[in-house]
């Protein structure tokens, strides 16, 4: 739940936007699948948007509402890793040890904006289990709350990163 909630709160214009193949690869067929939905869905609002006569880019719309970029760490942090297994895993490589030559990251995201796109993610996640609430729907609230106690750990939530 969480790495589908990151495609819609990361809106960072660096870093890789992985396709839904390789989210596919990292968190197994339903991940993928909901991640199709979850785009259609995004689709379907540019499109209503559209027809109510609000022009805009669809390529900047989809950019601006659907970001894959933060996905794969989502994913992995809410299966417990740390922060530095996270980055260790999306930064794999397949050059030798022996190389002297460095090559770039894979997963080219600053730590700062991890750390700021999981909290505004964590608050997202209290703010639809607010909305469940006050709409009356109790099955939605232990989910957000259980995705956010599987953000809400480490060095991410620490009180200050300079301890």
């Amino acid at each position: 739940v969480a790495s589908l909630l990151s495609m819609m709160i990361f809106t960072e214009g660096r870093g890789e936007n992985h396709s839904l193949v390789e989210i596919g690869e990292i968190g197994g067929d339903l991940l993928k699948r909901r991640s199709e939905k979850l785009l259609l869905t995004v689709k379907r609002i540019y499109q209503k948007q559209v027809d109510c006569s609000m022009e805009f880019d669809k390529d900047k719309f989809l950019k601006e509402n659907f970001h894959t970029g933060l996905a794969a760490f989502v994913y992995y942090w809410c299966q417990g890793l740390t922060f530095l297994e996270v980055l260790e895993r999306l930064n794999k490589t397949d050059k030798h040890e022996s190389s002297i030559e460095e090559t770039p990251p894979v997963f080219e995201v600053e730590e700062g904006t991890i750390v700021r796109a999981v909290m505004r993610l964590d608050e997202f996640c209290q703010e639809i289990d607010r909305a469940a609430t006050v709409i009356g729907d109790p099955g939605i609230s232990p989910l957000m709350q259980k995705t956010s106690e599987s953000l809400r750990r480490d060095i991410i939530f620490c009180g200050s990163l300079y301890i």
